[in-house]
């Protein structure tokens, strides 16, 4: 158990009365300037340049940012070591026990009919996914449970980078318990079409004449 003695943070009210109550001193960072907070933002600033990535590799438009920012940390917090040790293993005494499977790759899995999935009892078990992310309970633990988008879902959804989020408001992530992986190697489902709306003239085009979903 580690004892805090001295905490810098920024002005946060809940903050501030946290280490009120635990009587930790405090150090806090001036308001709107960003210097004096350089740890902090500059940790941002990588969790940001990380989500980015991740959204073009999957081929998601920003506003999935959402989805793609805890992602983003939570693989610095499995993969990255600080002596000799995962910020995972630092937490929880153990190192991360499940398959890192990438952002937005396709997956297959069984829809979670709890959750509005409308399938006909003759349909396959298994239909393609695409992976959004691990289910994560109180104390960032894994469930055991992983999050994914029916591929079918955004056959009516446009994938311009600038697409509003209101747009896929009715789009589900299914939490489910299991799933399978391409052993051969991650493919990413979205990604062509996400190009062809965002770097060719035709769907730059069309997004632009186009309101709303496609």
């Amino acid at each position: 158990m580690w004892n805090i003695h001295k905490l810098y943070s920024d002005t946060a009210r809940e903050i501030v009365k946290a280490l009120r109550e635990y009587h930790i001193l405090s150090q806090l960072s001036q308001p709107g300037i960003s210097k004096s907070n350089a740890l902090a933002e500059r940790a941002n600033r990588e969790v940001q340049a990380t989500a980015r990535t991740l959204l073009l590799h999957a081929g998601l438009p920003s506003c999935f940012w959402p989805w793609a920012a805890p992602f983003a940390t939570l693989m610095d917090n499995v993969l990255s070591k600080h002596n000799g040790k995962t910020p995972w293993e630092w937490t929880h005494g153990e190192e991360w026990s499940s398959d890192l499977i990438p952002f937005g790759s396709s997956v297959a899995f069984h829809p979670n009919e709890t959750q509005g999935a409308e399938y006909h009892k003759m349909d396959p078990r298994a239909t393609v996914g695409v992976f959004a992310g691990y289910s994560l309970r109180d104390g960032y633990r894994w469930d055991g449970y992983y999050h994914v988008w029916d591929l079918r879902d955004f056959a009516e959804l446009s994938l311009s980078m600038d697409a509003n989020s209101a747009d896929f408001r009715n789009l589900t992530a299914h939490r489910v318990k299991n799933l399978d992986t391409n052993r051969e190697g991650s493919s990413f489902p979205l990604k062509a079409e996400y190009d062809r709306v965002n770097q060719t003239l035709e769907g730059i085009r069309g997004s632009r004449t186009t309101e709303g979903p496609l």
